[in-house]
């Protein structure tokens, strides 16, 4: 694999005396980027998207070039400190980072840098009081299986592009052109939420341009009302509005009052996402249980670092995957992405019943 080396450090390379050093970025998918350098102070540079810290600690037990269409690596580890805490490592926050890997001359910064790998961490894992790192280089994504199995169950994401149902509609504005909503189709038309959430999003059923005050939203599933030369629908809230009222631990905490009525385990296999506080923009999180006497979640993974009383989130409701629950809840069949209509093994196992 050829690279173009800067005249500046070319020169170096050919020197009997090197100062090299091995610097590697991480950006996180939230926006935090770190910078990592195995020289024994931090060094400032600037990979062209703004000057960065990179700060000691990193030691490379391993870089692989590969010829052809294998996927590149490298493996690396430090000790855990105020960049790579434990809490971040087991909250998933650097997950599927972007990461650059590259060398300097840490006696001449300005000579330019050489470029060794660029690609994405897998999952950063805690050994110790150190951390360990493995990332994979962008031909990584040529190795691997393209396509779907066939299920009678939907293969996207609730929410997903794929699926096409809008999460979180925008926030209703006045004097807005609105487009009907298709039959069965998500995709197609406007969504919005009040300004202040009722526990209900409204799909637009008549086109329009909306008026100069906000509607008084009905609150009944299939309830209608006008607004300016538009018409929106009540339908079942994609996602709730909440506030933290306590926390228990890092596995479960409880939420103010809701404009709704809810039952046990109905936000089952949902996921949390912060709005603001110290967890904003972090990985959603699954709900491994929801509790309605007391409104308490309780996840399946830990959270990085606790939430504070009147930290807002919106719960992403589950959904279950199937025709059926595709139409009846969320009447978007149209992008309905399995196959229940095939004859699979267990419809050839099936034996007849009495009766039948």
């Amino acid at each position: 694999m050829s690279r173009t080396i800067p005249v500046g450090l070319a020169s170096h390379l050919a020197s009997s005396n090197r100062s090299l050093s091995w610097c590697l970025r991480i950006d996180a998918p939230n926006g935090t980027s770190v910078g990592l350098t195995s020289h024994d102070r931090t060094l400032s540079i600037n990979l062209g998207d703004g000057a960065l810290d990179y700060v000691r600690g990193l030691a490379l037990s391993e870089v692989a070039l590969v010829a052809g269409l294998g996927a590149d690596n490298f493996q690396a580890s430090g000790p855990l400190g105020p960049l790579f805490t434990a809490e971040d490592i087991l909250g998933g926050r650097w997950n599927s980072s972007r990461f650059r890997l590259f060398q300097v001359n840490h006696a001449s910064i300005g000579s330019g840098v050489i470029k060794v790998l660029g690609g994405k961490l897998g999952q950063p894992l805690i050994n110790g009081r150190s951390y360990a790192l493995e990332g994979l280089g962008h031909t990584a994504s040529y190795n691997q299986d393209i396509g779907r199995v066939t299920s009678p169950y939907c293969s996207t994401t609730f929410g997903s592009d794929k699926c096409k149902y809008p999460l979180l509609p925008p926030v209703w504005t006045d004097l807005a052109d609105v487009a009907m909503r298709g039959a069965w189709d998500a995709g197609v038309g406007d969504f919005v939420r009040p300004t202040l959430f009722n526990g209900f999003h409204y799909t637009c059923s008549v086109a329009g341009t909306t008026g100069a005050s906000e509607p008084s939203w009905p609150t009944t599933l299939g309830g209608t009302v006008g607004d300016g030369s538009a018409t929106w629908t009540c339908v079942k809230a994609a996602t709730i509005e909440a506030e933290v009222a306590s926390v228990n631990s890092d596995l479960s905490f409880a939420l103010a009052a809701l404009p709704i009525v809810t039952a046990n385990d109905e936000l089952n296999y949902g996921r949390v996402a912060f709005t603001s506080g110290a967890l904003v923009n972090d990985p959603e999180i699954e709900i491994f249980d929801w509790i309605a006497s007391s409104r308490t979640i309780e996840l399946y993974a830990g959270m990085p670092v606790l939430p504070e009383v009147g930290d807002t989130l919106v719960i992403r409701r589950p959904c279950l995957n199937t025709r059926n629950y595709c139409r009846d809840t969320w009447a978007n069949t149209w992008n309905f992405r399995g196959e229940p209509d095939q004859r699979g093994s267990d419809q050839v196992l099936r034996s007849p019943e009495s009766g039948q």
